[in-house]
């Protein structure tokens, strides 16, 4: 509700001055934007600046106009995202909003969404270098999805160290006494021998799964196996419980990856490859990793049947945490169906990382 007042606010409204029968003058809009913890914002391409315009919220206050410059104070591994659409709204290509983060020196990292107005995109705006929209503060929601996402983890290693501590422990116990078991069944009743053998292969089979997945599920394990060890339990997870094929690529000389990565990059695998199941009725996926500039695309292809806009809208809680995840490690995120078949989606993420600044 917050991005839609802001959006009709931005189209609505002409930074530049004037008034609007909603929204009233330049003074009530500022005061209604402050409270949606929000603010106008203006600069140049050229020199790259730019500043926000008063009132202005506390945590924003050192980058209105005399204070630091806006792309000076962007959060590093957030950086060649910003420029990114900055360069395409420069080109008046149509630009959504986008959220990244900003180095406060009080506050320390600011989470943002930012909008550029339509008067950014104009032929006369891209003339004089003029850039301008909104920019709200976002930190309280990424918390929430922060908390989400930690919640998520908790629950996951809970129900993991329980299905290694608990339920593996029931089904090998199971195991040795139905194997005792065949052991009579072999002298008193030999006929039975075929069937007693395909039960303990079928129950070893269920322990070794049920195995495979509490380890799946377990964060702490993931980040010390390493991100191709990871993959690799996962691929073998998909074919087990599945029957998938899933090949990882990784190409020479890629960066290292920090734990952060390590984690957000194997879950959006994970639930990459549970969509692909479920929606696309994949047979196939395929995992590949190169290097590009400063950083790294990932992508992940199956030949599914692609996934429809309904199922999307269906889904959303997870598409929305796998981008939230790409976010979180200073990537673009993007899910495709191409008109060959299949689905397609690509983590654009840069090597640097501040863990520390989090």
């Amino acid at each position: 509700m917050i991005a839609a007042t802001l959006a009709k606010a931005m189209d609505a409204y002409p930074l530049v001055g004037g008034t609007d029968g909603e929204f009233g003058n330049a003074k009530d809009l500022g005061h209604i934007l402050l409270e949606l913890g929000a603010c106008r914002w203006s600069g140049t391409l050229t020199p790259l600046c730019g500043y926000v315009k008063s009132p202005v919220p506390d945590q924003l206050s050192e980058f209105a106009r005399g204070g630091n410059n806006w792309f000076e104070c962007v959060f590093p591994a957030d950086l060649e995202r910003v420029h990114k659409n900055v360069a395409s709204m420069s080109r008046g290509e149509p630009s959504l909003s986008f959220e990244y983060r900003m180095v406060n020196e009080k506050a320390g990292i600011v989470w943002v969404r930012h909008w550029w107005s339509k008067d950014s995109r104009s032929p006369a705006a891209r003339l004089d270098g003029k850039i301008e929209g909104f920019v709200q503060i976002i930190d309280e929601r990424k918390e929430l999805e922060a908390e989400c996402v930690r919640a998520s983890e908790l629950e996951r290693h809970q129900i993991g160290q329980e299905l290694h501590d608990d339920v593996c422990q029931i089904l090998a116990g199971l195991a040795c006494m139905l194997e005792l078991f065949g052991r009579e069944v072999k002298t008193a009743i030999p006929a039975m021998t075929p069937t007693v053998n395909e039960l303990v292969s079928q129950l070893n089979g269920g322990m070794e799964r049920t195995r495979t997945l509490a380890h799946c599920l377990v964060p702490l394990r993931l980040i010390a196996l390493g991100l191709p060890a990871a993959l690799a339990e996962l691929a073998k997870q998909a074919h087990t419980c599945w029957g998938l094929t899933v090949k990882i690529v990784f190409s020479r000389n890629l960066f290292p990856h920090q734990p952060d990565q390590t984690l957000h990059l194997y879950r959006i695998a994970q639930e990459a490859i549970s969509n692909a199941v479920k929606h696309g009725k994949a047979t196939k996926i395929r995992l590949n990793f190169r290097r590009s500039g400063t950083g790294t695309i990932l992508t992940i292809q199956d030949n599914g049947c692609g996934l429809s806009s309904t199922i999307a809208q269906k889904d959303g809680l997870g598409l929305n945490i796998m981008h939230y995840r790409a976010v979180e490690i200073g990537g673009d995120f993007s899910i495709s169906s191409p008109p060959t078949g299949g689905t397609i989606v690509t983590v654009n993420y840069p090597n640097i990382v501040f863990p520390a600044l989090k």
